[in-house]
């Protein structure tokens, strides 16, 4: 069996002025006009950055650049990443 292996964010600075610049309890709300699919029934943003790279090979010149989202809707937890 494996393990689940546990992060702790407190030493991300990144991590760290997300916390200090949303919400209290590191929630914010959204609440634009327009209405996605994902966003539709009020999400919640969770974490939000952006400049998230992946590397599809092993070469970092081919990295896509994209933003990362952690967004609760409901009682569901979703992950996106939109280059």
């Amino acid at each position: 069996m494996h393990e689940t292996e546990q992060h702790d964010l407190s030493d991300d600075s990144d991590y760290a002025a997300a916390s200090r610049h949303h919400a209290p309890g590191g929630i914010m709300r959204t609440d634009s006009g327009k209405s996605t699919a994902s966003e539709t029934g009020g999400s919640e943003v969770l974490y939000l950055k952006d400049n998230v790279a992946i590397h599809p090979t092993q070469y970092a010149s081919e990295r896509i650049s994209g933003r990362l989202r952690l967004y609760k809707q409901g009682s569901s937890l979703f992950l996106s990443w939109i280059p």
